[in-house]
């Protein structure tokens, strides 16, 4: 969910080298500031550089530090100004793609991130267009069309960590249990400092009834990071299923502490409270879940506790 938080410092990785020395320092300068978050002081140099040269990748840069300064309309002005002058360009197809999946502009968003396939000269980038593509199907549940997109992107690229890890995910969608926890099993062998595979494989785990596997790995991804929202949000989940609600409400206060907008939280912070007979504090915790878009995320699994507990 948050590995857009890597989004800008991971695409300064694929600038060009510039044609002069002067161009090179500007470059430097640009992503110093930008990987210290002065975006405005980046985004000064990224115009000053735009008006001297139409370099392609300080557009998406351009892009970006607009992103960051909530100035979306302005960022997809800018990406549409750069495909015009770079029509097949792999690197702005793919973060336009991006962009608009994180405003959820999700058609567009498929549109740019095939033609990023399309121009992909390499087995690596193939393999990240297919597996940024199967995110955007996957947000709007059309998980069939993202294993599909997956399981090609492997093809390319068999030791991409973010596909082993969105495959185990999608594989659970569609009742592929078996097959999600081989795939994340592989991807904490291959990066075994990633939570991420920690917390997915736990969740599986938790999914398939076997609590005891499951509370292992989210001990194991509360060890590497104590604050970590979703270790704690899942343990309690975990903890509930086992029975122990007094650490389950323990934990579940944690996560909401550190993620107060996490709807997944607030409903399980309502199934303790339910276990616990406080139906009333409960409701309530149901619709704080809706109003951070539990619904649109998960399904209508708190419409359906409501209408059990909420009369």
């Amino acid at each position: 969910m948050r590995t857009l938080i890597f989004f800008l410092i991971l695409s300064f990785a694929h600038l060009t080298i510039a044609q002069t020395q002067a161009d090179t320092l500007a470059l430097i300068e640009m992503v110093e500031l930008g990987n210290n978050k002065e975006f405005k002081k980046a985004l000064a140099k990224a115009n000053e550089f735009l008006n001297r040269t139409d370099m392609l990748d300080v557009y998406s840069v351009k892009s970006q530090l607009l992103v960051y300064l909530e100035r979306m309309d302005e960022a997809e002005e800018n990406y549409e100004k750069a495909l015009k002058i770079y029509p097949t360009s792999y690197h702005l197809y793919f973060d336009y793609g991006v962009l608009l999946n994180n405003v959820k502009k999700n058609d567009k968003s498929i549109e740019n991130l095939t033609l990023a396939f399309k121009y992909a000269e390499t087995d690596e980038e193939k393999s990240a267009a297919l597996t940024s593509r199967a995110a955007v199907y996957s947000s709007f549940r059309e998980s069939l069309k993202a294993y599909e997109d997956l399981i090609k992107a492997l093809e390319f690229y068999p030791d991409n960590v973010a596909t082993l890890v969105n495959l185990g995910a999608v594989c659970d969608d569609i009742n592929k249990f078996d097959e999600a926890i081989k795939h994340l099993v592989r991807a904490v062998e291959l990066a075994p400092d990633f939570i991420g595979g920690y917390l997915n494989l736990g969740f599986r785990y938790q999914e398939k009834g076997d609590y005891k596997t499951s509370l292992l790995y989210f001990d194991k991804v509360l060890s590497m990071d104590d604050k970590e929202p979703l270790g704690y949000s899942n343990r309690a989940y975990t903890y509930l299923m086992m029975g122990d609600t007094k650490k389950a409400m323990k934990d579940i206060k944690k996560s909401i502490e550190l993620f107060p907008t996490n709807s997944y939280a607030y409903m399980v912070e309502a199934l303790i409270l339910i276990e616990n007979g406080k139906k009333k504090e409960a409701c309530e915790s149901l619709s704080t879940a809706i109003t951070h878009g539990f619904t649109e995320r998960y399904g209508p699994k708190v419409q359906e506790l409501q209408k059990e507990h909420c009369k």
